[in-house]
């Protein structure tokens, strides 16, 4: 989704006796103060990821051309900017609330993916992520709202230059092992 950011800072009180079944607008999000991961907006869709007493969540809500205009319009360095935001984000009302941690594959699945090839995981819609480690022959990967790990198996040692491409270095290569990294891009779906 357009204009998404990963929120630096955290906006956290307490939170145990929010009741997330009971969350029917953006508002009710921020009045749990939970742990914000990411958030962000296209013109018609406004998306946030937070951890509440240690469970990933992710909600989206319906943008009206107006409501997305006011949130784009706002300065990022406004010291008020975090209050206009939730002034005009508040009252968005949830159309969907998915729980993440109950979307996280075990280990199991993931060990799945050993033997298949790099351009088998991009087929399959899996993007380079965060990074990689060329000694290691590690790349961070996203799939769905997910980060991995991915352990690639080393076939030379390769020098990590200017027009260095990932992606075409390892279509090649064998996964060798997958580990669950954490929230690559929240709004993304499997």
């Amino acid at each position: 989704l357009g204009d998404v950011y990963k929120r630096q800072e955290s906006f956290q009180t307490s939170s145990a006796s929010a009741d997330v079944a009971s969350f029917k607008t953006i508002g009710d999000i921020f009045a749990a103060n939970p742990d914000e991961r990411e958030r962000g907006n296209t013109e018609d869709t406004y998306f946030i990821v937070f951890d509440l007493n240690g469970t990933l969540y992710r909600a989206y809500a319906d943008l009206t051309k107006d409501v997305s205009d006011q949130l784009m319009a706002l300065d990022f360095d406004d010291p008020q900017y975090e209050e206009k935001h939730r002034a005009i984000a508040s009252a968005l009302e949830i159309r969907q609330l998915d729980n993440l941690t109950e979307m996280i594959p075990s280990q199991d699945e993931l060990d799945k993916l050993i033997g298949k090839t790099g351009q088998e995981l991009i087929d399959d819609g899996w993007t380079e992520g965060f990074g990689y480690n060329l000694a290691d022959m590690d790349v961070y990967m996203n799939h769905g709202p997910f980060s991995y790990i991915v352990r690639f198996e080393k076939d030379k040692d390769y020098q990590n230059t200017d027009d260095f491409d990932i992606i075409a270095t390892i279509a090649p290569l064998k996964v060798v092992s997958v580990t669950y990294d954490g929230i690559g891009n929240g709004s993304e779906i499997n």
